[in-house]
């Protein structure tokens, strides 16, 4: 809104960080949305995919803002093969 445009809809996602929003799992649903960068590595790894968390195009959220797109694409579903137990744990 300071900006002066209306934000575009994005579901449950969050306009300042991604990934973040709402994420089918193995056994359930559950809200992602690390707060910061450690946090995002953390997941990465929770998920199994720690390789995201060093690649430069994700490596901060601001980079990951820009590159939102590619990182969701086919990221979107790491979530679903992991259980809701196993990324709390995390």
């Amino acid at each position: 809104l300071l900006s002066g445009g209306a934000p575009k809809r994005i579901g449950s996602a969050a306009n300042g960080c991604t990934p973040g929003g709402g994420y089918r799992c193995a056994d359930g649903h559950i809200m992602i949305a690390p707060g910061n960068d450690a946090g995002y590595g953390r997941l990465c790894e929770v998920l199994g995919r720690p390789d995201l968390a060093v690649d430069p195009r994700f490596v901060t959220n601001a980079t990951r803002l820009v590159h939102r797109t590619e990182l969701l694409h086919g990221h979107v579903d790491e979530p679903a093969a992991t259980t809701l137990a196993a990324v709390l744990a995390g």
